[in-house]
């Protein structure tokens, strides 16, 4: 996938929806976050790690999942190991800020 800038915002309806420059890519109901090509978002900065977090869908919410990275997953500010995500929610990964609205 090709990599993302800084400024994405994150709509959670039935598939997860990346929203940069009025651009939308679709990605589905689970996402993995992390500077690998492997992942579905690639953020490419060195304090993203390999695998850095995943979004995964459970009913009608979206779980975002710390995946052990070096330099953690923050969300409103505060570390992160699991979170159910709500509206406006800003969730920072290396450098990266992103928030999640539902649609």
């Amino acid at each position: 996938m090709t990599p993302f800038e800084p400024g994405l915002s994150i709509i959670g309806k039935n598939v997860l929806t990346f929203l940069y420059n009025k651009r939308r890519k679709s990605l589905g109901e689970n996402v993995s976050i992390g500077r690998s090509p492997s992942n579905d978002l690639v953020l490419p900065a060195a304090k993203v790690s390999r695998q850095h977090a995943a979004i995964n869908k459970y009913k009608d919410r979206y779980i975002l999942i710390d995946l052990k990275s070096s330099n953690g997953v923050f969300v409103n500010g505060r570390k992160i190991d699991e979170h159910t995500l709500e509206e406006g929610d800003e969730i920072s990964v290396g450098g990266y800020r992103f928030v999640f609205k539902k649609e």
